[in-house]
C-alpha cells in the first residue's frame, strides 16, 4: 500500500474510532439514569436537560473531530496530489506544472453528511426510548450497535473519500489528464479492486465496475478509491488516457 493510501486510511481509523465509542458512552449513563429512576416514567426522563445533553453531546463531538481529520485529509490530498503530478511530468521531461487547490465543494458535501450522521444518531436513541422499559436495554442496545456498524463503514469512507477528491482535482489542476488506480494485492483483496487494478480513465471520468468482467457494482459509479469499507486502493496521476 502506497504512503497516500496509508495516510488516508490513518484518518479514516480515527475518525470511525472516535463514532465507534459514542453509543457506548452513551448507552452507559442511560442505563445509570434508568436505574437511579425506577419508577420514572420514560418520557419524563427523556425532557431532563442532562439526558438531552447525554444524547447529543457525544455524537455532535464525534462530527466536531470527523470533519476536522476530513480537513486534514482534504489538505494533504492536495499537497500529495500536486506532487505526485508534478513528478509524472518531470519524469517525462515536461514543464508546466501549475500549483492548485481543490474545490472545496465536495468536501463541504461530505461535511454535511457527517453533521446529518449526528443528527441521525440521536434521533434514533430517542426513538429507542418511546414506550415502556420492559425491552428497553434491547432496543438501545440494538440502536447503539448498529451505529457502531454503520460509523465503521460510512465514516471510515467519507474520510477517504475526502482525500481522494481532493487529489484527483488536483491532478487536472496540475496537468494530468488522467488517472490510474492501484490496489494492495494480497489474500484479503476484493475481486472489484484486483479488476481495478492498473485501470486508467480521465480524471473527471468514472472507474468501471469489475467483479472479473465488467458488471455495475452494488456501489455505483465509482470516482476513485474508496471502493468499500477498509479500501487500501489508491490513485496516481497519468498524462495519457
Amino acid at each position: 500500500m502506497s504512503s497516500a493510501a496509508s495516510l488516508a486510511s490513518h484518518y479514516g481509523l480515527r475518525a470511525a474510532k472516535a463514532w465507534r465509542i459514542q453509543p457506548d458512552k452513551v448507552l452507559t449513563f442511560l442505563n445509570l439514569v434508568m436505574e437511579n429512576n425506577p419508577r420514572k416514567p420514560l418520557e419524563d426522563i427523556l425532557v431532563r436537560p442532562d439526558v438531552q445533553l447525554a444524547l447529543t453531546q457525544p455524537f455532535s463531538d464525534a462530527a466536531s473531530q470527523t470533519v476536522d481529520l476530513m480537513d486534514s485529509a482534504w489538505r494533504a490530498g492536495s499537497k500529495i496530489g500536486s506532487e505526485e503530478a508534478s513528478k509524472m511530468l518531470k519524469d517525462l521531461g515536461l514543464e508546466g506544472v501549475q500549483k492548485g487547490k481543490a474545490s472545496v465543494s465536495t468536501l463541504n458535501s461530505l461535511k454535511a453528511d457527517v453533521w446529518k450522521n449526528s443528527a441521525s444518531a440521536k434521533d434514533r436513541l430517542i426513538e429507542a426510548m418511546q414506550g415502556d422499559r420492559e425491552g428497553l436495554s434491547d432496543r438501545l442496545g440494538k440502536v447503539t450497535r448498529d451505529l457502531q456498524r454503520r460509523a465503521t463503514i460510512g465514516i471510515d469512507v467519507a474520510v477517504k473519500e475526502s482525500y481522494a477528491q481532493s487529489a484527483m482535482a488536483t491532478y487536472a489542476q496540475n496537468g494530468a489528464a488522467g488517472k490510474t488506480w492501484h490496489s494492495h494485492i494480497d489474500e484479503k483483496t476484493c475481486s472489484h479492486c484486483q479488476g481495478l487494478d492498473g485501470i486508467t480513465v480521465a480524471v473527471g471520468e468514472t472507474f468501471p465496475e469489475y467483479t472479473g468482467t465488467r458488471v455495475l457494482g452494488t456501489y455505483g459509479p465509482l470516482l476513485g478509491p474508496p471502493r468499500h469499507p477498509s479500501c487500501r486502493c489508491w490513485l496516481t496521476p497519468s498524462l495519457m488516457v
